[in-house]
């Protein structure tokens, strides 16, 4: 056919070996926080989620975790990685005061976002202070992490083909475990971000049929207009894309 054959080259080499220490320190960070939560240290963690009617089984399939107020989980990195290499993760920032690094998602409850293959390449985090600026927090974009090219959860969901070809996308990390709790194991979450012609697409790499579900508060329904403007022309014959609406402020 004329065409060239595929070479594995010199920055092909290089870029596997930063892929294969990246998504070590994530795994390791990751195992390091899920056996912070499991371990009992801190049982108000547990309480809430508790509260929040998540139990054993869905910190365990989810792989749920909590970095503590006092992680020092930097300097185990160090024994094994450079400094630039645990910079590449996104977990950690440099204090300019102190000119220490400081672990991003501190006092927050973590949810490991993987690749259709089961890799960790990512952190979401939820607040579990009332006084933290921002609710929820996720990993910068690096190298391997593209926020708008993922959706949280494809990676289980991708294996769940109901009979109708659907997916739900829904808002958030604690959706998809709630539905995911009550058997409904085809749904994923574009983790705040606007819905991308990306995301779709991934989507309907294994579903047919899309579902947008978002909160019932005002946010949510503008954030659903906004996406159909946006997604519905990129409907194809075999690809749709629909909308369900909850009751106002009901997620």
């Amino acid at each position: 056919a004329g065409m060239q054959p595929y070479r594995f080259t010199k920055q092909d080499e290089e870029k596997q070996k930063r892929w294969k220490i990246y998504n070590s320190i994530l795994e390791k960070y990751t195992d390091y926080c899920h056996k912070q939560l499991v371990s009992g240290e801190h049982p108000e963690v547990l309480e809430y989620l508790n509260k929040r009617k998540i139990k054993k089984d869905e910190i365990s399939f989810f792989k749920i975790g909590y970095s503590s107020l006092k992680s020092d989980f930097y300097e185990n990195l160090k024994k094994e990685f450079s400094e630039n290499e645990i910079n590449s993760s996104g977990i950690y920032y440099l204090n300019e005061n102190n000119k220490k690094y400081v672990d991003r998602f501190r006092n927050r409850i973590t949810f490991p976002i993987k690749n259709l293959s089961g890799s960790t390449i990512a952190i979401g985090a939820r607040a579990f202070s009332k006084n933290s600026l921002a609710k929820y927090l996720n990993s910068p974009e690096t190298e391997f992490y593209k926020k708008g090219n993922n959706l949280y959860n494809i990676d289980e969901a991708k294996k769940i083909r109901n009979n109708n070809d659907e997916v739900f996308i829904v808002e958030g990390y604690m959706d998809v475990i709630t539905l995911h709790k009550f058997g409904i194991k085809n749904v994923t979450a574009n983790s705040g971000t606007a819905m991308t012609e990306n995301q779709i697409n991934l989507a309907w790499r294994f579903f047919k049929n899309i579902i947008i579900c978002l909160d019932g508060d005002e946010s949510g329904q503008k954030a659903a207009l906004r996406a159909a403007e946006k997604l519905f022309p990129l409907m194809k014959s075999d690809s749709n894309i629909y909308f369900l609406t909850l009751p106002e402020n009901l997620d």
